[in-house]
């Protein structure tokens, strides 16, 4: 077997939420050597940001931690060849494929021939922390230009339903094919996501969030087409814990309040047992999985 690892790392690192290019740099690697993964993603001590302000990868699936090369453990001294010749291939990667943070011990940037170099962090703090392996991570991806993001809101009353609100699934198609969506809408020129949100569920449901707190619980993005726009699209789920109200969409304009067809509180049993579609997907694991964390670092991705 030329990976190996612990069962979380090697778990993560199959995760469909890796990172597209760090997938593609393991498989690289793995032509010519064998590598001993330790860590992809975790609770890092540092938490999300790291000291200076950087993004931590770990908490993204953007890094792998290796621990050994061929067998031969990257904290041996002198630093063993293999672990020398796997730096030496890192350095002739394309741009595009170059990990933006390579961390590693002291010894093995020296045995690299040292000097500046696009991606290594060659520093001795850094480099203590990393005395017994090799990270390997990118930052965050070059930002999307989106035609269109919207902003959405799990509005969870005191007894743990949830609202949704019923609408056309696809609105290109004509016909009554509908499904259950967290209310909410696009952002307006100017708007945050979170100043959207607020804006969305006032109109939409008559429910004031002012003051009211929003976890970034979730997004999705991928290529979508509504009405005459085509092309990237992204959708930010929050969660607001609310009173239990009556709804309201009287601040709708006509045909908005023809489309969104009726309004219900679920609770997780009645959306566990329905087969009506609700958007997005996963909607209930999601829920699940939140009630159960002790925190919520990262809003977690769903599948367009």
């Amino acid at each position: 077997m030329r990976l190996t690892g612990t069962p979380a790392a090697l778990a993560d690192l199959a995760s469909p939420k890796v990172d597209a290019r760090l997938r593609r740099l393991v498989e690289v690697l793995l032509r010519d050597h064998v590598l001993d993964v330790r860590t992809v993603r975790t609770g890092h001590p540092m938490g999300p940001v790291t000291p200076g302000g950087r993004d931590n990868d770990h908490y993204f699936y953007r890094a792998v931690d290796l621990v050994a090369v061929d067998g031969r453990p990257v904290a041996g001294r002198p630093i063993p060849e293999p672990v020398v010749s796997l730096g030496r291939t890192l350095l002739t990667l394309p741009t595009e494929l170059r990990p933006t943070s390579v961390l590693g011990p002291a010894e093995w940037h020296a045995a690299l021939g040292g000097g500046r170099r696009t991606g290594f962090r060659d520093e001795p703090a850094v480099n203590a922390r990393h005395h017994d392996h090799l990270h390997l991570g990118y930052g965050a991806p070059v930002r999307t230009t989106y035609v269109r993001r919207s902003a959405r809101v799990v509005l969870v009353d005191p007894g743990g339903a949830l609202l949704l609100v019923r609408s056309r699934f696809r609105s290109e198609i004509s016909g009554p094919e509908l499904a259950w969506f967290v209310p909410g809408g696009g952002l307006e020129a100017g708007e945050t996501p979170q100043q959207a949100a607020v804006r969305e569920i006032r109109e939409e449901t008559g429910i004031d969030l002012t003051g009211i707190p929003l976890l970034p619980l979730a997004y999705a993005e991928g290529d979508g087409t509504l009405g005459e726009l085509s092309g990237p699209m992204r959708d930010d789920f929050f969660l607001a814990e609310v009173p239990r109200t009556e709804v309201s969409n009287t601040a709708l304009e006509a045909y908005e309040r023809e489309a969104l067809d009726h309004y219900r509180w679920w609770t997780l049993p009645e959306l566990r047992r329905t087969s009506e579609r609700m958007i997005p997907a996963g909607l209930v694991d999601l829920l699940h999985d939140h009630r159960e964390a002790a925190s919520w670092p990262a809003p977690r991705r769903l599948a367009w």
